[in-house]
């Protein structure tokens, strides 16, 4: 099982002009990632580190989110799909398919489709989820990053 570091994934992560981080404190740091063809990003704070998609053990009568169980480590990890808990159709994992391992108290591996890149956002291009329509439940979402691209 392959694993990458955070700190292998920002240096190989291109760096688009609207993705210069500037000296302010107030930056913060977003893995963004593709998920049914959606772009999707999360806190780096507590991702912890992004992997191949793992093994996993199916688990009995477990929620329909629930991928199974995978070993990382000597350590139980619960592994989430994200398809599922969005209401995208399914797909089969390839190359490129990860499990980002976020600490939400516990381990926990998100399956996206694809990792894009490492990106810093000011907080002025974070503005609300309730003005916008999407294809997901945006009480999932805590808000939408402007002006972030995602290049193929």
């Amino acid at each position: 099982m392959a694993t990458e570091t955070l700190e292998q994934r920002a240096a190989e992560a291109p760096v688009q002009d609207n993705e210069q981080v500037s000296s302010s404190a107030e930056t913060r740091q977003f893995v963004t990632f593709m998920t049914g063809g959606e772009v999707f990003a999360v806190d780096m704070a507590p991702v912890q580190e992004i992997i191949r998609m793992p093994e996993v053990v199916r688990v009995p009568m477990a929620p329909a989110t629930l991928n199974g169980l995978a070993n990382l480590r000597g350590k139980v990890l619960p592994i989430i799909s994200l398809r599922r808990l969005f209401g995208f159709a399914e797909q089969a994992p390839d190359d490129a398919t990860r499990a980002v391992i976020i600490d939400v108290g516990q381990p926990l591996g998100f399956v996206v489709d694809r990792v894009a890149s490492v990106v810093g956002v000011e907080p002025n291009q974070i503005e609300g989820v309730g003005a916008i329509r999407s294809a997901v439940d945006t009480d999932l979402l805590s808000g939408l990053i402007k002006g972030v691209g995602v290049t193929a």
